[in-house]
């Protein structure tokens, strides 16, 4: 019988594989995904990581452009604060020995203020359980889309994010004794449709870390003082991180992570 005789018979005339080729079949499959599975994990890293480098770059370029055109940095980035000064329990991170606050004094806040940076998106504490539109990624800043967010100027005696002088030293190689805030790159920054179109997400590599569970921004660090407490006449933008769980992470850190995985 020819090969087209074959396919021209009725569907229930065919012959159907047997016992053999489907085990034959399920074999190749099964080596397959042992072949797969252990480079999953290692897959997901390196998206994490080669999305997060790229991200960490665009943000900087979109603050230094607005700084370049509007002579100032950019007002309402999310403040990381609830509004009695504590950080966010959701931020990945706050935990750790990298984050800590600080409290505004004259010259800190005219440091800032000298910078451009007078308001911040404040954002809200974590909802004893879902509540409405609150999203710790999208919607920080309350439980109603409708009720425009509140934007909190700065003053002297305010607890704004901050930093630690090791961290920042580690991150960008600044020095230790200087005095640094952070800020988030959220939705409501004003450089959105200026210098950027849309703030981007943070890919994370672990589940607890998705943005439906954990700030998934990124956040632009000042620095207020120098190394010896004296303050700067204007906020310096020393960087761009991430927020980890086990800590703060820099452009740097991410291409070294991608590198490291991608070796193996």
């Amino acid at each position: 019988m020819s090969n087209w005789s074959y396919f021209r018979r009725p569907a229930s005339a065919r012959r159907g594989l047997t016992l053999m080729e489907l085990v034959v079949v399920m074999v190749i499959l099964a080596a397959l995904a042992g072949i797969l599975l252990p480079m999953l994990p290692g897959m997901v890293t390196r998206a994490h990581s080669s999305t997060s480098a790229t991200n960490v770059g665009e943000v900087a370029k979109a603050i230094q452009t607005h700084q370049a055109v509007y002579l100032a940095y950019p007002n309402n980035l999310d403040s990381l604060v609830t509004a009695a000064g504590a950080l966010v329990t959701y931020l990945p991170g706050s935990a750790s020995s990298d984050l800590t606050t600080a409290t505004l004094t004259d010259e800190t806040l005219e440091a800032l203020v000298g910078a451009g940076i007078t308001t911040t998106a404040q954002m809200i504490a974590t909802p004893a359980a879902p509540v409405g539109d609150f999203n710790p990624t999208f919607f920080p800043y309350g439980t109603d889309k409708t009720v425009i967010p509140v934007s909190t100027t700065l003053a002297t005696g305010a607890s704004v994010a901050a930093v630690t002088g090791a961290c920042a030293n580690r991150m960008f190689g600044t020095p230790i004794g200087a005095t640094y805030a952070v800020f988030g790159v959220g939705s409501r920054t004003s450089m959105q449709g200026k210098s950027m179109q849309e703030a981007p997400v943070h890919f994370a590599d672990v589940s607890s870390e998705a943005p439906h569970l954990a700030y998934s921004r990124y956040g632009v660090v000042f620095q207020l003082t120098d190394a010896t407490a004296d303050p700067l006449e204007k906020a310096r933008m020393v960087g761009i991180c991430a927020f980890h769980g086990d800590g703060l992470v820099s452009l740097n850190d991410h291409l070294s992570e991608y590198w490291a995985t991608n070796k193996n």
